[in-house]
């Protein structure tokens, strides 16, 4: 279940797609989509370095596990 539907955190790169916020694991995540980085990312604050990120080149490798797995769940939401 999506827990925001804008996001927490602050973030810079204007051409990412805000997916929605949700809590994984216990820790509050902003999940977007570059499509200019093909890249999936799940921000956890403010600060310039509060994110990881998850390249399309690696989704089959990390894809189960958290938060990539909930950020390519709502990457799928909301290109269908």
């Amino acid at each position: 279940m999506i827990q925001s539907t804008h996001p927490v955190y602050d973030h810079d790169c204007p051409d990412c797609l805000f997916l929605g916020a949700k809590h994984v694991e216990k820790t509050l995540y902003d999940f977007y989509f570059c499509p200019k980085r093909k890249a999936n990312i799940a921000r956890f604050g403010s600060d310039t370095p509060d994110y990881i990120s998850l390249p399309a080149f690696l989704v089959a490798t990390f894809r189960h596990i958290e938060p990539y797995k909930t950020a390519l769940q709502l990457h799928s939401i909301k290109n269908q």
